[in-house]
């Protein structure tokens, strides 16, 4: 059987696990065998789909999964791996060197390479941010969720732009207009307030300390204005406490992980995200498929190539600067955008296109299976 392994950290709260459990799923529906090797189970937050079998290594370190990874290419013989990130897109490329199976591999870069190499980090994944110009080149396909993400990764690595492939998230879908109408029960939804939803990890990349001195000014300015963050990180105990220095601890709410945030997201008045950089960010696309007014920072590889810069479908705002956050979710308040417009914009970015264009990168690489 047509057999493709999904290699990455773990499935929980984050856009590339739901991503890839969403490409996954459409996959499964076309016939295709899907396994996941994760190095993770005990944060399993997104539902595994129908179908889908996982398999937990034995170490949380992408490079100490690398000979993991090659006995298994050599146990089950997958047609094609398919990874993401530059840590388990070079763990990947190196067992394959290791094993005697030699299957296709299908590598995703996910964020702003040029941003991610600026961090100047001294861990695994630096190493593999250093070890990509020359591992990259050995991949099959070479992926970017974006035309900025995949310019990023050529000007950095030096890999031919035409090698990369662009292929957007699958994101839009039937099931996730069903999910937004769910019901919420929250007092800030029904209440005489004007509510603020921001979703993501809470890691330095994502800027929620930025975010909450702009809600903090915002604040004092429209004392009926909520914020609400959905997401788990290492950052909440520091975040919680610079929201009570700021003195905004009883106006915001930090919910943590919600396996449903589209229906905080369709009764958002402003849907707001501050990262210092992106790939694709699929929140954005996500608020649009609510029908969300979005106000975003301007970050590389990030929300403008997305929402425009026109105000047509978002608003931005610079990284970094509250002050100015916060003058354009005041502004945002008082100029929400058609919803309609919004939610029909969001679905050039569907499950379906993406699903198709995966399976047809396949089949390129795997003529054997084309009827």
């Amino acid at each position: 059987m047509k057999t493709i392994l999904f290699f990455y950290r773990d499935l929980g709260n984050g856009g590339v696990q739901n991503n890839m459990l969403r490409l996954a799923e459409g996959l499964v529906q076309r016939g295709w065998r899907i396994e996941f090797l994760i190095a993770r189970t005990e944060n399993m937050e997104f539902a595994v789909p129908e179908g889908v079998l996982v398999h937990r290594a034995a170490s949380a370190n992408p490079w100490q999964l690398v000979w993991a990874l090659a006995r298994m290419i050599d146990r089950d013989k997958p047609d094609a791996i398919y990874t993401a990130m530059p840590n388990y897109n070079c763990a990947a490329l190196v067992a394959r060197m290791l094993a005697r199976h030699k299957p296709k591999i299908i590598i995703s870069e996910r964020s702003d390479t040029r941003a991610e190499r600026r961090q100047g980090r001294f861990d695994w994944y630096g190493l593999s941010l250093r070890l990509a110009p020359w591992l990259y080149t050995r991949a099959d396909r070479i992926l970017a969720v974006s035309e900025e993400t995949a310019d990023s990764l050529a000007a950095a690595s030096g890999i031919a732009r035409d090698r990369i492939v662009v292929l957007h998230n699958p994101v839009v879908s039937a099931a996730l207009e069903k999910a937004a109408a769910h019901p919420l029960h929250h007092e800030w939804v029904e209440g005489p307030y004007r509510l603020l939803v921001a979703v993501g990890r809470l890691a330095p990349q994502k800027d929620f300390a930025t975010l909450l001195r702009a809600f903090a000014l915002l604040h004092e300015k429209r004392a009926e204005a909520r914020l609400v963050i959905i997401g788990g990180g290492e950052e909440r105990t520091q975040l919680e406490a610079l929201a009570a220095e700021l003195d905004v601890d009883q106006a915001v709410d930090f919910i943590g992980f919600d396996a449903n945030p589209y229906r905080w997201m369709a009764r958002a008045d402003v849907f707001v995200l501050t990262s210092l950089w992106e790939g694709l960010p699929t929140v954005i696309i996500e608020a649009l498929a609510c029908g969300a007014t979005i106000v975003a920072t301007d970050s590389p590889s990030g929300p403008a190539q997305i929402i425009g810069r026109d105000g047509t479908l978002g608003y931005l705002a610079p990284i970094g600067d509250a002050q100015a956050i916060a003058e354009k979710l005041d502004y945002a308040l008082d100029h929400k955008l058609d919803p309609d417009a919004l939610r029909a914009a969001s679905r050039q970015y569907s499950s379906g296109n993406s699903v198709a264009q995966f399976e047809e990168i396949l089949l390129d690489l795997l003529p054997k299976y084309k009827n």
